[in-house]
């Protein structure tokens, strides 16, 4: 046994578990007032809000480039509770509510799997981990899918060890609503219960247990595409997706490195350190080739480091945007094999009877640097995840807006997907243009026999610039009327009001 008196008090009473998951939620839940929405976060809450109010309930206008359920469970959520649409941080801490329990849920059902797939001591260490990964907790209440997406899959692996394969394929019919890219974790998921359920005895037969799967994943399939049907006007989200996402191409020779270095960036983040990053690939090597393993374990961990290198080197090799949130689904594997490699150098030091502090410091030394690393995450320090700070300020210019007579023209450079959001269901008209010398000239056309007031917010000094010389040419001026400060003490946002020079 690992660590008798470090886990002595702990592993028969629960208390760590429950201590883990309540840790893990306060970590997730401490951000929820921090981050305005990202531009994606805002398209996606504008959507739920279509749904929760009827206006749009089959999403038949806009064009979906992604499967619908992301949109649904945050509409359900949002319709559930009352919202006043004039208080947009409410409406945001609402929208962000399926997300964090699915976040919160995720440190639970890695648990339970680690301990199927591994032991108890090995799950302890694996939930621990996770509960404080930076990576897993800079998404916690972002509105991206994959946070959704990694509950689902850790759920379908759950039942898939537990031989509930009719619930597998509920799970994974759950995800390609959520994501198509949940495909790519499918060869994960048939991998890992392939080996698992390979030194287990099987409670029905393989014919039995195939058609439950096949009902229960074509079943949710089905709805998908009835869905579709509902909305025959509107372009097919695979087809949108494919037109919006596929590169068609492998990378160029000059991509190689930029994209190697961005992966690399996004893999200090996984671990909060770059320190902590290059420690953990000798930990996770030796719990990979430890000897005197169970062969069923040395292939199950040997198969999870294979998954995750070929999925960086996928996302490497074809020209995918990388986007940090694709790599949140592998953060788990991360931790499980990181947890294992931790439980097994544990039990050579204990096996080899070295001092019996060794154990508790390495620990307690790795959990301090995650935990770190964890309440930096909490706190929006990390570049991944939600927007931090790009868009501070935004809620106060919108409810400086929905101040404004009815009639109010708001000339929109490029946050066309936030105002539908922050300013949804108000007399505002949001008039896009491509830039400045367009805003001058429909000022030019349309305000001198228009009495409604005319706004435009702007985030660079620059476009300040080029919009002032642009307006002076046809006799008109800009007047700051908001500019609110960043978290960091600077200006990002800037409200103007565009009348006539004197």
């Amino acid at each position: 046994m690992v660590n008798d008196t470090f886990y002595k008090m702990f592993k028969h009473r629960k208390v760590t578990p429950i201590l883990t998951l309540f840790i893990g939620f306060f970590l997730r839940a401490w951000q929820l007032p921090l981050n305005r929405f990202h531009q994606d976060e805002a398209l996606y809450a504008y959507f739920a809000r279509l749904i929760a109010s009827q206006q749009n309930v089959w999403l038949q206008t806009p064009l979906l480039d992604k499967p619908p359920l992301n949109y649904y469970l945050t509409g359900a959520t949002i319709g559930l509770f009352w919202i006043d649409p004039k208080n947009p941080v409410l409406a945001e801490f609402i929208a962000r509510l399926p997300h964090l329990f699915a976040a919160t849920v995720s440190i639970a059902l890695l648990y339970q799997l680690s301990k199927r797939l591994f032991n108890l001591d090995a799950a302890l260490i694996i939930s621990g981990l996770f509960a404080l990964a930076p990576f897993a907790i800079s998404f916690a209440t972002t509105l991206f899918a994959e946070t959704l997406l990694t509950c689902v899959l850790l759920a379908g692996l759950l039942a898939g060890t537990h031989q509930k394969l009719g619930w597998l394929g509920v799970w994974l019919a759950t995800a390609v609503a959520l994501k198509p890219t949940a495909l790519y974790f499918f060869p994960l998921v048939f991998g890992v219960l392939g080996i698992y359920l390979s030194s287990q005895p099987l409670k029905q037969t393989i014919w039995k247990s195939l058609r439950q799967f096949g009902a229960a994943f074509a079943a949710g399939i089905v709805l998908l595409l009835a869905w579709q049907l509902l909305r025959p006007d509107a372009a097919p989200f695979w087809a949108a997706g494919a037109d919006t996402y596929n590169p068609q191409r492998f990378i160029r020779p000059d991509e190689i490195q930029a994209r190697l270095l961005t992966l690399g960036a996004l893999w200090q983040h996984q671990f909060g350190s770059i320190g902590l990053m290059i420690a953990s690939t000798p930990i996770i090597l030796w719990g990979l080739l430890k000897p005197r393993q169970r062969p069923i374990t040395k292939t199950l961990t040997l198969f999870l480091v294979t998954f995750v290198i070929g999925y960086c080197a996928w996302h490497w090799l074809i020209a995918f945007n990388i986007r940090d949130r694709y790599f949140l689904p592998l953060t788990p594997l991360v931790c499980l094999l990181f947890g294992w490699g931790l439980y097994q150098l544990m039990q050579s030091i204990s096996d080899n009877g070295s001092s019996r502090y060794l154990s508790p410091i390495i620990m307690t030394s790795v959990f301090v640097v995650f935990g770190i690393a964890g309440i930096q995450a909490a706190n929006a320090q990390h570049p991944v995840g939600g927007d931090h700070g790009a868009y501070d300020g935004i809620e106060q210019i919108a409810q400086e807006l929905r101040g404004t007579p009815t009639g109010t023209v708001l000339y929109d450079l490029g946050l066309d997907w936030h105002w539908r959001f922050y300013l949804y269901e108000s007399d505002v008209f949001i008039a896009w243009q491509p830039g400045p010398d367009n805003i001058a000239e429909d000022v030019d056309v349309h305000a001198r026999n228009d009495p409604n007031p005319r706004y435009v917010v702007l985030l660079e000094l620059q476009t300040e610039q080029e919009l002032i010389r642009s307006l002076a040419a046809v006799n008109y001026q800009i007047d700051l009327v908001l500019a609110p400060q960043t978290r960091f003490g600077t200006t990002s946002l800037r409200l103007y009001r565009i009348s006539p020079t004197p």
